[in-house]
């Protein structure tokens, strides 16, 4: 994942997920990470990219969320 600040900084994040998923989970997974790191680093606002169709749709409520970290996220 790629953070980019209102400042012009770009930080570049690695993942490894060393337990078996699907494409959709790793996406969450990501997804949630990436929410934590903002929200640890302060971020107010921020405008989130993902080539995900199920997860993209899920998110704009589009369809039923069925993974439970996620849902915390959508309350």
């Amino acid at each position: 994942m790629v953070f980019h600040t209102l400042e012009g900084d770009k930080i570049e994040c690695i993942i490894r997920m060393d337990f078996p998923m699907t494409n959709n989970e790793a996406e969450y997974e990501t997804l949630v990470i990436g929410l934590d790191l903002a929200k640890v680093a302060g971020a107010e606002n921020m405008v989130v990219y993902c080539d995900s169709q199920v997860v993209t749709s899920q998110i704009n409520g589009n369809y039923e969320c069925k993974n439970e970290r996620m849902k915390k996220y959508l309350e």
